[in-house]
């Protein structure tokens, strides 16, 4: 589990395709759910020099809207930075409106290449499963 997730975007529901802006992952709140493992795991991943990861969000694709009661499914692309080191991603998205809702779940896994972003941890995968999950409040 990935520290606390800051989204800035803009998005409108009706028209999905403009939405833009930046998620930051604060690193330091990095939790594996074993403290030792936390703590090398911070320090292989250069969070005391780059605490934050960031992916710059600038498009989003295969869903126009959303609308509330509704699920969708898209693909968001932009570029992942993670120990200083800038990367294109593209990651499958789930929103997620519920029926009276206020606010649009969002949810992604994708993989993190740990040698495009010049991370070595020995002993470990040379790549990992990422998940994020956030809210975005809806503003009629």
């Amino acid at each position: 589990q990935l520290g606390l997730v800051h989204p800035q975007l803009s998005f409108d529901p009706q028209h999905l395709q403009t939405a833009r802006g930046l998620v930051t992952v604060d690193l330091r709140g990095l939790n594996t759910g074993i403290a030792l493992r936390d703590m090398h795991a911070r320090t292989f991943i250069g969070a005391k020099a780059h605490p934050s990861a960031t992916f710059t969000f600038a498009s989003l694709s295969g869903a126009s809207s959303i609308r509330p009661g509704q699920t969708v499914r898209a693909v968001a692309a932009g570029q992942l930075t993670l120990n200083g080191v800038t990367v294109p991603l593209q990651a499958p998205i789930t929103l997620t409106y519920p029926q009276g809702g206020s606010a649009i779940t969002v949810k992604t896994a994708f993989n993190v290449t740990f040698k495009d972003h010049h991370i070595s941890i020995p002993g470990a995968d040379p790549q990992t499963d990422v998940r994020v999950e956030f809210r975005l409040p809806v503003h009629p």
